[in-house]
Parts: structure tokens; sequence; C-alpha cells
């Protein structure tokens, strides 16, 4: 029991963390425990060090690494190969120490799990700085993650004359699905006003489901589930649907939804302007 509740959390940490993108715990323990000797000048590898002497000064004392190796193999014979080698790929420790099993070819890791290896193995050399969408596995360049180029937002600028960022967008998650967090629902009676709400909801990084909106069956072990800022339209009685709306961030910071079309107004002219509420 204990060693699949480990288990699945190097999982999700693992996952998180390469499809996200972020430099992650093990780089800078790779970075910090590559010593320069002054005495002679010769780089000491980590590796060859007490692992004790490898964690960087203020870690956590409790962590992977101070685990004994007997339980980290115990742990890593309950993973399946997408999830072992996600885990022998987050420090130079485990890269030596877990071995795949012979049977394991890369026809066997899902597609997902070959992408994420992919990026994670991308050297920082190459010359192509496109990201990868976590959610559509798109390749985009860098500002294509950026709230402030999305046609679904009406671009805000400072005093600078700098672009700011309208919406809160879930990191390495391109504009074009802005879309997937977006809902038109019916209100659940006939006195409640149109309005737009927003709540943080898990979202499968598979799939694109919200989860309370409609829970996914998805069984992927690569991709996670991450919270993110979703939207929605409440639609009053016998208001369809549809329309064309954009995001608004006004000098206050609160968010707005310029609406055209959406109670039978001109789609030239904004019919409605409304206020998000925050919850």
């Amino acid at each position: 029991m204990l060693s699949k509740c480990v288990s699945s959390c190097i999982l999700g940490l693992s996952a998180i963390t390469r499809l996200l993108g972020t430099k992650s715990s093990h780089e800078k323990d790779f970075a910090y425990a590559t010593k320069a000797s002054e005495a002679s000048g010769e780089a000491v590898c980590s590796l060859h060090l007490p692992i004790s002497e490898q964690r960087p000064p203020g870690s956590a004392t409790q962590s992977l690494l101070t685990l004994p190796t007997e339980l980290l193999l115990i742990i890593a014979s309950d993973l399946d190969p997408s999830a072992l080698l996600s885990w022998k790929l987050s420090h130079p420790l485990f890269y030596h120490m877990l071995k795949l099993p012979a049977d394991v070819t890369p026809a066997v890791l899902s597609i997902c799990a070959r992408l994420a290896v992919r990026d994670y193995l991308k050297s920082s050399d190459v010359q192509d700085n496109r990201m990868r969408c976590a959610l559509c596995k798109g390749l985009y360049p860098p500002d294509m993650f950026s709230s402030a180029t999305s046609p679904a937002c009406i671009p805000f600028r400072d005093l600078n004359r700098r672009r700011q960022e309208v919406l809160d967008m879930p990191e390495r998650v391109c504009i074009w699905d802005i879309g997937r967090l977006v809902r038109f629902e019916a209100a659940t009676t006939a006195a409640d006003e149109p309005q737009w709400t927003s709540s943080m909801e898990s979202v499968c990084m598979h799939c694109g489901a919200v989860q309370s909106w409609n829970r996914c069956a998805c069984q992927c072990q690569t991709c996670s589930v991450r919270e993110a800022r979703t939207y929605t339209r409440w639609l009053s009685c016998g208001e369809p649907p549809g329309g064309r709306f954009a995001f608004a961030r006004h000098k206050d910071g609160s968010l707005w939804v310029r609406e055209w079309g959406l109670k039978g107004g001109d789609r030239d002219d904004p019919s409605v302007e409304m206020c998000v509420h925050i919850e």
C-alpha cells in the first residue's frame, strides 16, 4: 500500500514537471551537486558524493533521495513503463539506479509519454524555441502562451504601453485552448439574471475535460489533472447560447466580458458588457 501511494505521487509530480516544462528540483540539485574543486580545478560529479551532500543547503530533510535503495526499487516495481521512465529521467541518481525492463521499447510507450520524453530531452542548444502545449500537444511560439495575444481577449496595455495578461492562463497551455475553459449553461431558475462567473476547477490535461462539468475516464498515466481557472456564462430563461465574446481587463484590475449578438443585438456593436464574478 505504501509503495503504491508513493508511486502515484512520483508519477503525478514527474508528469507535471515534464509537461509544464518548468525547472524541477532535480535540475537545481544537479546544478548544485556539480562542484568545482578549488584545489585542483576539476569538477566533482554528484553521483560520487553521499546523498546527504547532494542535497542543496536548506532543502527539506525528507525527499526521495533520502529513501533507502531497497524501498526505491520496490516502488519502481509497481510503476508502468511510462511512469518508470518519467522517474528515471527526473534525477541523475535515479537515471543510473533504475533500469527499464528489456521488453520496453518506444512502441510500448503512449504517444503522450513519447512527446513528453522528447520535450524533456530537448537540448537547450536547439534553435527552435517553440513550446509544446500541455493540453493540445501542439508546438507554438512562446507568445502563443500569453492571453495578451489571444483573439478571445481585448488587449490591455499598462502605462508603459506593454501588453498585460487578461486571463489567468494555466502554465504551458496555449491560447487556442481557452475555449475548453469556457461554457454556456442555462440558469437554474427563471429569475436568475445572465452573468459570468469564474472558478478554479480540475482539468484533465489529456482530453481537456473540466471534471466538475463532464468527468472523463482517461487512463493516461502521463498527462496530469491540473487546477485551472474556468469561466461560465449563465444564460437567462430562453436565451440561446452562441454569439461572439471577448474578455477584457479594466484599469482597476477587474475582469469583464464584452459580448456581440448574444442578446439579439448588432454583431458589429457590443450588445452587453458584464463583469466576471470571481468565486
